[in-house]
């Protein structure tokens, strides 16, 4: 099925993943395609489309740290936007939220969990301040594994960025480069969608055929089969990390040391993502 149309795999109760600005441009597709309903109709009938639209109303970004609240909640200020342009929900989307919701609070991957490691003084990668970010990054790993193996539906994934055509660059997220955020003061973050990548790679044998990633509107393989040595970076770094010495905090308690660095490799002559035909 590589080269096939996103719309001719999508099928309801599936969810799609990606940078959020294409994602727009492939649910626009879903009506002309084999599922026959626009993604509105999907919503209305419980089927979200994207990860967001569970998230946003299962817990409250912003105040997480102190109040991991209901499945009704209005979650920030972009959640309370969806949620009024969307409306209350009705009873198929409240089962659909409620589910994920039950499953989310006791996971380990639970926002309420992450906010309160970070309370408590345990080390923080790549968050810089920003909470939110930390919260919807655990929230969005669970949610892989929610629909992938709890549910057994297809997580579709967007590679576009903002330009048709033009691909992630999957090197900042083997070595985890941080984005500067200019409109919000340069503060330093870890995108959501890297560490989303990060972990379908990590757990690309368990989701095997369910996890489908797209480009310019079509499958491609996954990231890893076309380029397996950028990729197999992220385990050497696992090793490393495995095997670091060991140092004792003051209360006694056995630390490794953090964020091994792993050396870049020579960079290759780029040969362009490989798209395939029918």
């Amino acid at each position: 099925m590589i080269g096939q149309a996103f719309n001719q795999l999508f099928t309801a109760g599936d969810v799609i993943y990606g940078i959020s600005q294409p994602r727009g441009r492939y649910t626009r597709t879903l009506l002309a395609g084999v599922v026959g309903r626009d993604a509105q109709t999907l919503i209305d009938e419980g089927n979200f489309t994207i990860c967001d639209h569970y998230n946003n109303r299962t817990f409250n970004a912003p105040t997480v740290m102190y109040n991991f609240v209901g499945p009704n909640a209005q979650a920030g200020e972009n959640a309370m936007n969806f949620y009024l342009q969307n409306g209350p929900l009705n009873p198929n989307q409240r089962q659909a939220v409620s589910q994920y919701y039950n499953m989310l609070g006791g996971h380990k991957y639970n926002p309420h969990t992450a906010m309160n490691t970070v309370m408590n003084n345990k080390q923080q990668l790549h968050n810089a301040g920003q909470n939110e970010y930390l919260a919807f990054r655990r929230a969005c790993k669970f949610g892989l594994d929610y629909f992938i193996i709890q549910l057994n539906r297809r997580v579709h994934f967007i590679l576009d960025v903002d330009q048709i055509g033009t691909c992630i660059d999957f090197e900042k997220i083997v070595f985890k480069e941080v984005y500067t955020n200019v409109a919000n003061n340069n503060q330093q973050v870890l995108p959501i969608t890297y560490s989303e990548l990060r972990k379908c790679y990590k757990n690309r044998l368990i989701y095997g055929n369910n996890l489908y990633f797209y480009l310019d509107g079509v499958r491609v393989a996954a990231p890893w089969d076309d380029d397996p040595d950028l990729w197999g970076m992220i385990d050497t770094a696992k090793h490393l990390q495995q095997n670091a010495p060991v140092d004792l905090t003051q209360n006694g308690h056995m630390v490794r040391q953090a964020h091994v660095v792993v050396p870049v490799p020579v960079p290759k002559k780029k040969k362009g993502y490989k798209f395939w035909k029918k």
